[in-house]
């Protein structure tokens, strides 16, 4: 699979055998091929990744964020943080990095990618809009990903009912996924390739609360987040 092939340096690979084969018929392959070196070289810049985590873990810790929360809700409030507030995303949101002493209950490996402002505005509307019940923004943000037409695939990938009980499982990612990418390729979609390294970062955060065994609200954890990142 090319996606092992590209990252087969990185300690986690072996999450790539949960991406879903036909990711590859709906973006370009020349496209992933610009990422990768980008993601190696930042893995290997050891004092980018020094000062990005030094002001990183420095907002963290300003925003409030409690290392002695349960670990699902600590992982689940940094993740939609960083997605609220932030253009560099750190994508290791594992298990293994959340074992740790840090002030931050935090201690991601230095993989991080800076995301285009258009598709992190997208991003963020995206999520915005579902989990505080705003359809117009959710449909807009969409829209503006190309993915209207996989609307009810991404719902289904959210989770039905209010989040507030959501079982994290990687094949539920997988398979979500694999359905929105179907309708990507039947109505002859192509994703923006930045839909990677988003879909790395999942991959994290499902492994993570997967081993948690245990249902998160979501919810809740997002209404958090978007209170602490208006409030900063």
């Amino acid at each position: 699979m090319i996606s092992s092939y590209l990252f087969s340096n990185l300690d986690f690979s072996g999450l790539f055998r949960f991406v879903s084969p036909n990711f590859f018929r709906v973006i370009s392959p020349v496209s992933l091929f610009k990422i990768a070196p980008v993601l190696k070289r930042n893995y290997s810049d050891c004092h980018s990744w020094e000062e990005l985590w030094k002001e990183r873990s420095k907002k963290v810790r300003k925003a409030g964020f409690s290392s002695n929360d349960d670990r699902g809700q600590h992982t689940l409030r940094l993740f939609f943080f960083q997605i609220l507030t932030e253009e560099t995303w750190i994508l290791d949101f594992r298990a293994e990095a959340f074992a740790t002493d840090d002030k931050t209950g935090w201690n991601p490996k230095p993989l991080y990618y800076q995301v285009p402002t258009s598709f992190v505005k997208q991003t963020r509307e995206l999520y915005r809009g579902f989990y505080t019940g705003d359809e117009k923004l959710f449909d807009s943000a969409l829209s503006e990903l190309g993915l209207l037409k996989a609307k009810d695939c991404l719902r289904n990938h959210f989770g039905q009912g209010d989040q507030t009980s959501v079982h994290f499982k990687l094949s539920t990612f997988q398979n979500t996924f694999a359905e929105v990418f179907e309708v990507c390729e039947r109505e002859g979609l192509k994703l923006q390739t930045e839909f990677f390294v988003l879909g790395l970062m999942l991959l994290t955060l499902y492994q993570n609360l997967e081993t948690l065994d245990a249902p998160q609200n979501a919810r809740a954890c997002f209404l958090d987040a978007l209170e602490k990142a208006n409030a900063k």
